[in-house]
């Protein structure tokens, strides 16, 4: 072995390819192997030799509670962590003593059948573990080997191994995206094995790799990528691919994770960064925990009962055997031990007698009742809950599968349900229905919600259609004067027209199928960027087509031969011609791809503008997609800074209006509060709600904010911190436009089954980034709130607090906040405790929004608020950010641990 390690050393040697791709690395390289930096890992795409000094982990996994070697000790021991094994245990070693009047056969037997039939049922249901385990460690993968793809198992797979995954296919490992067969470098990924998500997430490759799609091409590839060590946030992702002497930034959507699945593509061609329990779904995976149900430990408490019981029992007998020991009674000795019949020493005959005593009364605890209720939740879980038709899904032909038998006693006892709304709640299907513009609303229909509460208030009415409505997916708009071109009749045609721009650009979203209206199809990432972007094209502003300017450059940055103008594809996709400031980039920059990349992202979105200036009147508009500044959970919003054709900067945002207000220029009071007005209707409407604003950018100042933005998006530490501080810079001075208000129906249901759940007793929580209009009508509409229940309403959207925020202290608007948190949470404690001492006792609901609960999550305010929710029937906790959500959760378990120990002590009174 240390020659073949030699050999390996000499590959490195200096000169050799070894050594030059060692050597492209930003870490010291001592000898023939490279040290891993403690901030980030060093992959060598394509190149297993490389990696082979690193010894990264193997892609083999195993979610078996036990092995060969650990099952019989591991399984013991979970075995005796049962109060009766144990009893039993100790009563077997007592019973093979002296002092034991029974065969120790009567005790040992019983105990080894015990353990024996507990320990073959772990032992087959950690065998499924393993067989389900070895079904995927041998699932076959293609993967790159002598210039063609060769099916190897998911276990063989190394790091830095360049795979091919096809449509429908799971990804073996956690795979940097280089490739696919669908244009542009796009690909479709189903991510519902790690989120519960059905909604197909777009990933878009590199444009440096999107020729990377046969085996003879992707074999030339020798990328290198430096990246963070394996961690467990599914969400994040910092490191950068270093590729003939480029230094390229890469984002968590180029990665494909293990566990998610290839839609709607052929196939793709990625590198392997993570593999097996360094994946991040196997970090997340938690080891499997012994469970054990509340009547199992009901039972521990019982058999800890008996155990008193028998104790006493057995101690007073030795006493009195002590005491009253006398030689005259010869016959009741044991012929064995002289010493339990010896009165010169009474203590020695207590201590011998209570071990017998012990022995003899045993059987007052039932060793057979474990192995019953062992056996009975077996036969349950394998013949009742696998073969129950109520629990079979027709649709994917797939029943139910019990995979553990610890904890069928707990099915049907849930006290608590904790609910998100869109796609639980509702269908997540988003249809735009409302808007409003420059400080007029638009649209007349009326939301399923609307109609809900109409008809609680006793109020009946029909809802009538224009002739005018128009009907697509995602759209469900009714208002003439803005349908076919009439919105330039509208007091405000320039504002309305920024609106539908600003609709049909800033967005992430692909169109897919043939350039018509009617035909053509918009894959995104949620069905609320569809929505909008079907809106923009039913009012006239129909984005059909990214193009991308490698399709103008050659291989390299080198252009084609002839000139750009005289290319009838650049003239096509680029009309009206492209500004000269541009020109002059691609006739004299072009060779230097470098500073391409750095100066945008090569990227125009085409829209084909109708009713711009003339009815009838339609133009094709390309404008270069400069920067995008990504939506996510903690920024609320979404911006993408483009350029018009005649040259102009703009930026485009959208998002949530707390995040969108804070950044609007000043003087804008009268359209500010008008669209909040609208806001507040649109919420009380349940619809959500989206602001939109603008920016005009000047050539310095941007140019100036690119170069930031650009060592934000190539920084290894920090990246996702750095990109929002240098989003913040150009994020504002904004000009409000309006705002959009888009519906999402009821599942079907859902109103007569929280019902249900509430007369059962359930406690239903729903979390919600929703507007607080828009979700205490939600839940108005589900049945979870009604007119009977007493609510306590925690809001921000106060007078007191909005005065507060427009003049823009931060640290007097968080102080007065916390104030007025605190006020009211006591507050409504305090009435929450008089409605409960009262006669009728009503239901009570907490409904808290976003802002507030940052407060009341505090370690100072989280006891009241824990105390307030505790006597409430229902909690809506709205504008929560994911974050949050997990909170409330923990808090939620916190208030059944405070359940639990008022119950155990039997505190009704502060209950």
């Amino acid at each position: 072995m240390s020659g073949w390690r030699g050999s390996r050393s000499s590959l490195a040697g200096p000169g050799s390819p070894l050594s030059d791709r060692v050597s492209t690395s930003r870490t010291v390289r001592l000898g023939g192997v490279q040290p891993q930096a403690p901030g980030h890992r060093t992959i060598f795409c394509n190149d297993r030799e490389a990696n082979f000094l690193t010894k990264f982990e193997g892609n083999s996994v195993s979610t078996t509670k036990y092995d060969i070697l650990t099952f019989l000790p591991k399984g013991l021991f979970e075995q005796f962590h049962r109060v009766a094994n144990f009893y039993f245990l100790v009563i077997s070693v007592i019973s093979c003593t002296p002092v034991s009047p029974v065969s120790p056969v009567t005790n040992v037997v019983p105990l080894c059948l015990v353990l024996l039939v507990s320990l073959i049922k772990e032992a087959w249901e950690d065998w499924k573990r393993f067989q389900n385990d070895m079904a995927i460690n041998n699932s076959s993968i293609d993967v790159l080997q002598d210039q063609k793809w060769e099916a190897v198992p998911w276990k063989k797979l190394q790091v830095g191994d360049i795979v091919r995954v096809k449509q429908d296919g799971f990804f073996p490992a956690d795979l940097l995206f280089l490739a696919s067969t669908n244009p542009d470098g796009v690909c479709y990924v189903e991510t519902a094995n790690l989120d519960g998500e059905t909604n197909l997430k777009i990933r878009k490759a590199l444009e440096k790799t999107w020729d990377f799609v046969t085996p003879e091409k992707v074999s030339d590839f020798k990328g290198e990528v430096q990246c963070e060590q394996p961690n467990n946030s599914l969400y994040t992702f910092t490191g950068n691919l270093i590729i003939q002497n480029q230094t390229l930034p890469l984002s968590p959507n180029l990665m494909l994770l293990r566990g998610c699945s290839l839609k709607n593509t052929e196939y793709i061609v990625g590198t392997a960064i993570f593999t097996g329990h360094e994946t991040k779904v196997m970090m997340n995976a938690m080891k499997i925990p012994s469970k054990r149900s509340t009547l199992e430990k009901k039972l521990d408490k019982l058999i800890l009962t008996l155990v008193s019981v028998l104790f006493c029992m057995c101690l007073l007998g030795a006493i009195g055997s002590g005491i009253f020991v006398n030689r005259k009674y010869y016959y009741l000795q044991f012929a064995e031990s002289d010493a339990q019949f010896n009165p010169s020493n009474r203590f020695l005959v207590t201590a011998l007698n209570m071990f017998t005593l012990i022995t003899l009364y045993s059987p007052i605890i039932p060793i057979s009742l474990y192995v019953s209720i062992e056996m009975i939740k077996f036969i349950q879980s394998t013949q009742f809950i696998n073969n129950d038709l109520c629990m079979y899904h027709v649709e994917t032909n797939t029943p139910a599968s019990a995979r553990t038998s610890n904890l069928n006693e707990e099915l049907g006892q849930v006290e608590y349900i904790f609910s998100d709304k869109t796609g639980t709640l509702t269908r997540n299907m988003m249809e735009f229905f409302k808007c409003s513009i420059g400080g007029e609303a638009y649209g007349t229909g009326v939301s399923e919600i609307e109609m809900g509460t109409a008809q609680r208030n006793g109020i009946k009415f029909e809802v009538h259609k224009s002739s005018n409505t128009v009907r697509d997916k995602g759209f469900n708009f009714d208002d003439a004067r803005l349908l076919r071109g009439a919105w330039r009749n509208e007091p405000n045609p320039e504002t309305c027209q920024e609106f539908f721009r600003c609709l049909a650009i800033c967005h992430t979203v692909l169109p897919e199928g043939d350039e018509s209206p009617e035909k053509i199809q918009y894959q995104a990432a949620s069905p609320d960027e569809a929505a909008l972007v079907t809106a923009a094209k039913n009012f006239g502003f129909f984005f059909y087509r990214y193009v991308l300017l490698n399709s103008v450059f050659g291989a390299g940055g080198v252009p084609y031969s002839k000139e750009p103008q005289e290319d009838p594809f650049f003239l096509f996709a680029c009309s009206p011609p492209l500004p000269a400031t541009f020109l002059l980039d691609f006739q004299s920059g072009a060779n230097n791809q470098d500073a391409m990349s750095q100066r945008r992202t090569p990227m125009m979105i085409c829209v084909r503008e109708s009713h711009v200036e003339k009815m009838g009147k339609v133009q094709d508009v390309s404008y270069e997609i400069l920067n995008v500044l990504e939506f996510n959970s903690t920024r609320k919003r979404q911006s993408v800074v483009c350029r018009y054709p005649d040259g102009r900067l703009v930026l485009y945002c959208k998002g949530a209006d707390t995040v969108i207000y804070e950044r609007l220029a000043d003087g804008q009071k009268d359209l500010k509060r008008t669209t909040r007005e609208h806001l507040e209707h649109f919420g009380a409407a349940g619809l959500r709600t989206l602001c939109l604003a603008y920016r005009d950018l000047s050539s310095d100042m941007y140019d100036n904010w690119n170069e930031r933005f650009i060592q934000a998006k190539s920084s290894l530490r920090d990246r996702e911190k750095k990109l929002d501080e240098v989003a913040e810079l150009i994020e504002k001075d904004l000009i409000l436009i309006g705002c959009t208000a888009i519906e999402d129906k009821l599942q079907e249901g859902v109103p007569s089954c929280i019902e249900t759940l509430s007369r059962a007793g359930i406690k239903i929580w729903v979390l919600t980034g929703d507007k607080m209009e828009t979700a205490i009508n939600i839940a108005y509409a589900c049945k979870l709130i009604n007119n009977d229940m007493k609510q306590f309403i925690i809001s921000s959207e106060t007078d007191a607090i909005r005065e507060v925020e427009d003049r823009g202290d931060q640290v007097e608007i968080a102080r007065i906040i916390k104030d007025a948190v605190k006020n009211e949470l006591k507050k409504c404690y305090e009435d929450a405790q008089h409605y409960i001492c009262s006669a009728a006792r009503p239901k009570l609901a907490l409904v808290i929004d976003g802002k507030c609960l940052m407060y009341a999550l505090d370690p100072i305010l989280r006891v009241t608020l824990l105390n307030l929710s505790l006597n409430c029937s229902a909690v809506v906790c709205c504008r929560v950010s994911p974050l949050q959500k997990a909170q409330v959760s923990f808090l939620g378990i916190a208030r059944c641990i405070c359940l639990i120990s008022f119950s155990l002590i039997g505190s009704d009174k502060n209950r």
